[in-house]
């Protein structure tokens, strides 16, 4: 495994430190698909500097906060309802991730969608101040990485109008209640919930329907 780690930097032209490799290890373990998604992270991270070091592992993780964090805010960003399935089934199922996780990751993505919106209105912090509030982790020098998020969150923002995004976060919060007080299978709420956001981002003119 180390050698297919160390292998896998090299084909994207970097090396990469031996204690670096071993927390890779302790993270993703055996599991091939999580390590190439860890790699690709810290690969975009370092952008063209040439040798990983065990800090730069610690500051991409420290920024994902979690598998979880990563994959379900990849994949709401994108709208894609078969990608955003794939990765709420392996959650569930290969990861085990309870549920609530699942819900708090999403209120949390769009609560910052929300305070960006708030501060946009407000008009009195320029974008960079606003994304730096919002991903304090996520620094300007860390080029790509930091161009694409700082992109997708003011493209998100701008998608949604504030009607629909109350109502996301109201949906939500349903969903976070029924989970806790009924017997109502999660993966029936978030396939329905995740179906009507990603036709949103699709079809930006239609509005979310609150539902009981």
């Amino acid at each position: 495994l180390r050698e297919w780690i160390i292998s896998r930097f090299k084909k994207e032209g970097k090396t990469v430190a031996d204690d670096a490799v071993s927390r890779l290890m302790e993270l993703a373990g055996n599991d091939l698909r999580r390590l190439d998604n860890e790699i690709i992270k810290v690969i975009t991270f370092v952008d063209k500097k040439k040798h990983v070091e065990l800090d730069e592992i610690d500051q991409v993780t420290g920024w994902v906060k979690s598998f979880v964090e990563w994959e379900l805010t990849n994949k709401l960003e994108k709208g894609d309802y078969r990608e955003c399935l794939i990765v709420v089934e392996k959650l569930l199922e290969k990861e085990g991730v309870p549920p609530v996780r699942i819900v708090d990751s999403l209120a949390r993505f769009f609560r910052d969608i929300l305070l960006v919106k708030l501060r946009l209105k407000e008009g009195k912090k320029s974008r960079k101040d606003i994304f730096k509030e919002i991903k304090p982790q996520i620094k300007e020098n860390y080029g790509r990485l930091y161009d694409y998020q700082f992109k997708q969150l003011f493209f998100i923002a701008g998608t949604i109008s504030d009607k629909n995004l109350e109502n996301i976060l109201t949906k939500i919060r349903d969903i976070d209640v029924k989970l806790k007080s009924t017997s109502l299978p999660f993966k029936v709420m978030i396939e329905g919930f995740l179906f009507q956001y990603c036709l949103l981002r699709k079809k930006q003119e239609i509005t979310w329907e609150r539902q009981g």
